[in-house]
């Protein structure tokens, strides 16, 4: 899941910066168990920015919650400053157990914060501040991907598709195929019908409930039959 927040402060310009990659994955030991993402400031101003690690966890219906976590990264720089057009790159360093059973997830957030550089700048209005929260992963030492589908069903012109994923890694639902079926017709829902559940994660030995709109054509079709398929 990617997220960019937008913050409201007083000022008058428009502040951003590009970000990437919006996710990564590390090994737990070696030389893969750092990695690095890379800031580029594409605005006239000088801007700073703040770089923090958080544990994250997802409840039934997708609702992420976070923690900061100092501990278990090392993060260089945590600030930085950039000049107009200038690029960087920061360092994320897994400074936790050599060996997982089971795969982590953490969020790297990178937000800016209000400086003010230019002491000569006086007055007040909107200056709208980024705020990029990026996929951050540490893998286990075998990956072990086993995703079925607990139920589906249609209750009260709902489509709903609970998912358990027993395996040791997210998956993400990039692929995935609904048809639903009643007695005289059948119909396969297109990727803009299936919004809600199209690319959607479902971190390791978690669940997901997804529910999304019934078709109107299938509304009056009594006892409809879903069969839900993730292809990949």
């Amino acid at each position: 899941m990617k997220t960019i927040a937008l913050l409201t402060l007083l000022s008058f310009s428009l502040f951003a910066f590009k970000f990437s990659p919006m996710s990564l994955e590390l090994e737990s030991s070696g030389q893969k168990s750092r990695g690095q993402y890379y800031l580029e400031n594409d605005s006239k101003e000088t801007i700073a920015i703040e770089l923090q690690v958080a544990k994250r966890k997802m409840n039934l219906e997708g609702k992420e919650t976070r923690k900061i976590d100092k501990k278990s990264f090392q993060v260089f720089p945590p600030q930085l400053i950039l000049k107009p057009g200038e690029k960087k790159s920061v360092r994320v360093i897994w400074k936790g157990k050599n060996s997982l059973d089971v795969e982590k997830a953490f969020r790297l957030i990178a937000a800016q914060v209000p400086l003010e550089f230019d002491k000569k700048k006086k007055g007040s209005g909107i200056k709208i501040l980024l705020k990029y929260v990026a996929g951050l992963y540490v893998l286990p030492q075998t990956k072990k991907e086993n995703v079925i589908v607990q139920n589906s069903q249609v209750k009260k012109n709902k489509i709903q598709i609970k998912i358990h994923n027993k395996g040791n890694v997210h998956k993400i639902l990039d692929e995935i195929k609904l048809e639903l079926k009643g007695k005289d017709k059948s119909y396969q829902l297109s990727k803009n019908e299936l919004k809600g559940i199209q690319g959607e994660n479902v971190l390791a030995q978690s669940k997901r409930l997804f529910t999304i709109d019934l078709p109107k054509s299938f509304e009056s079709t009594r006892n409809p039959q879903v069969e839900f398929e993730i292809v990949k």
